[in-house]
């Protein structure tokens, strides 16, 4: 945890972890059927080796002299951000640029990044009047084993959301990505395994994201060809993050991302990125009309200082609570799922109180485990999450069950789930 120190939820008491959890709702799919992309996160522990952790609002939580340097912590302005995007749209013309039209962020042609490679666009009829500019061409790789983006400006061991887009839509007309025999190829950061792409459908979008630490003074994204279709893609961006956040994230492995989930936004909402959140982190929006309500409010959601996340107010000022007369909220994900090679899950849950005066106090349970009781801050960002990978398991049911002294039942924000990227090898620095 770096200079943060670790507060063990729970006790080392004997607790009773009773309470049934049901089958509850699986989290729901990425933005495609991609690995990495459906909902899952967290490995139980017994009632005695809680790993969830606490950090509220209140300065108590930290001590003196275990607190981060503030400049290190302090929430960045977006304009300051955007400034340090590398935002890339692969197969325009080259040695040109444009204004993304929904973020304002600005891309650039891919050309300065790879010496290889043919440009494309992708079929007509493929093309609806929503679909992302970003995504109208991409850039194919028939003729190489592994090509690679070399991404910079990069400050060696500045932590960094590195993030691919893939939409095949038939840019070749081959027709090559179906259920049965969908297009495959690997995906590597500098030398390290990330993903394998599987693009089963040629109008979905797959995205790959990751939480790292740049081991040199660039970083590369490498597709590689592993005989099941020729590597494409559509968009490599690279975002700058305050190193204090996701302290998971380290030199010696990355984080990657299986979920980032807006719980409880208004019907039909899309998802939230930059400007809503200044390190434009996607938030896709899940509700469940059949068992949640979704609730909202108009005050600020404050962030402190030392929040290890920062997830956007936009987002923190929506959330669901039970319908009707439940007491208690239910979602899980299983390992098979999510078609990760490590069952190496971590989680966050984020939560904030709307409403002054209250009592809103719940215990959460995974897999039948108590792991702790909770009551969110109001106005603020309260959270959980896992300093460490969660045990094993085949199924992850979650629970979040109201306590009798609580006149409110459960709430919840957001929910981003990671598993873990080991780095067996390390990057060199451009000049080596």
């Amino acid at each position: 945890m770096g200079d943060l120190p670790e507060t063990t939820l729970g006790t080392t008491e004997e607790v009773d972890c009773g309470g049934p959890i049901g089958t509850g709702s699986p989290l729901p799919p990425g933005v495609s059927s991609s690995p990495g992309h459906s909902g899952k996160v967290l490995r139980p522990r017994t009632c005695t080796q809680v790993e969830l952790e606490e950090l509220g609002p209140t300065p108590s939580t930290i001590k003196e002299q275990d607190r981060a340097p503030a400049s290190s912590l302090m929430y960045k302005s977006s304009s300051r951000l955007l400034a340090d995007f590398v935002s890339i749209d692969c197969g325009i013309t080259g040695n040109t640029n444009y204004t993304h039209g929904e973020t304002d962020i600005l891309y650039v042609s891919d050309d300065q990044f790879t010496d290889t490679g043919i440009n494309h666009q992708v079929a007509s009829n493929d093309v609806s009047s929503s679909l992302d500019e970003l995504l109208l061409t991409v850039r194919s790789f028939p003729n190489a084993s592994r090509s690679c983006y070399v991404l910079k400006p990069v400050i060696q061991y500045r932590k960094y959301i590195m993030r691919a887009t893939f939409m095949y839509g038939n840019y070749d007309g081959l027709n090559r990505a179906n259920v049965v025999k969908p297009l495959l190829f690997d995906l590597y950061m500098d030398v390290n395994f990330w993903q394998t792409v599987n693009v089963s459908d040629p109008k979905s979008i797959y995205e790959v994201e990751a939480m790292a630490v740049a081991l040199a003074d660039s970083v590369s994204v490498c597709l590689v060809d592993t005989g099941s279709g020729t590597p494409f893609i559509s968009a490599p961006e690279l975002r700058p993050l305050v190193d204090a956040m996701y302290p998971s994230a380290n030199t010696s492995q990355s984080l990657v991302l299986n979920n980032r989930l807006n719980v409880g936004p208004s019907r039909n909402s899309s998802a939230l990125r930059y400007p809503d959140d200044p390190y434009d982190r996607i938030w896709r929006p899940w509700t469940r009309p059949d068992a949640w309500m979704e609730i909202s409010t108009t005050e600020t959601i404050s962030n402190s200082a030392k929040n290890l996340f920062q997830p956007p107010t936009t987002v923190m000022q929506t959330a669901a609570t039970p319908s009707g007369n439940s007491l208690k909220m239910e979602f899980y994900w299983t390992f098979a799922d999510a078609q990760v090679p490590n069952n190496e899950f971590y989680v966050n849950l984020f939560f904030t109180e709307f409403e002054r005066n209250t009592s809103r106090l719940f215990n959460v349970y995974l897999n039948d485990e108590l792991l702790t009781n909770y009551t969110p801050p109001y106005g603020s960002v309260g959270y959980l999450f896992s300093s460490r990978p969660l045990d094993p398991a085949s199924e992850y049911h979650w629970a979040l069950n109201s306590m009798g002294l609580s006149t409110l039942p459960p709430i919840l924000n957001a929910i981003e789930v990671f598993t873990a990227m080991h780095l067996t090898l390390a990057a060199t620095a451009s000049g080596d």
